[in-house]
């Protein structure tokens, strides 16, 4: 049985001073920035019994600043979770081996329909060892 790697990788970022590490997207968005929301996607390898591929679409949310210029806080905060899922290549979290992560996707600026938001989307494929018993 293969882990589930929403929940591997929502453990490893929650350990992090990121913000609120979710699978869903709360109906009071607004209120609980930054947060980081993570989800498996159609697509990848599948897996060969041993190793799951999985592709992941990792969404990064902050406040805009009417103020300010650009999207700073939201892309440093795309670009730390970047960082933050490269460095999770050889670890293991919760018992289980994340061998490989790569950036399929960039972090890119997607908007949303609440004008009091910024949202970086990135995706991400990992490969997960199945679990020895």
């Amino acid at each position: 049985m293969f882990a589930d790697v929403e929940a591997v990788v929502v453990r490893y970022l929650s350990a992090l001073d990121i913000g609120r590490v979710t699978t869903r997207t709360p109906a009071n968005l607004a209120d609980v920035l930054p947060l980081v929301m993570v989800n498996r996607v159609p697509g990848g390898g599948g897996d060969d019994g041993i190793t799951d591929v999985a592709q992941l679409d990792v969404d990064t949310f902050t406040a805009r600043d009417p103020s300010a210029p650009g999207r700073g806080a939201a892309h440093d905060l795309a670009e730390q979770v970047r960082a933050a899922m490269l460095a999770l290549r050889h670890k293991a979290v919760g018992g289980v081996l994340v061998d490989t992560v790569e950036t399929l996707t960039a972090p890119c600026w997607v908007d949303y329909a609440d004008d009091r938001l910024n949202r970086f989307v990135a995706t991400y494929e990992l490969s997960l060892r199945a679990p020895l018993f």
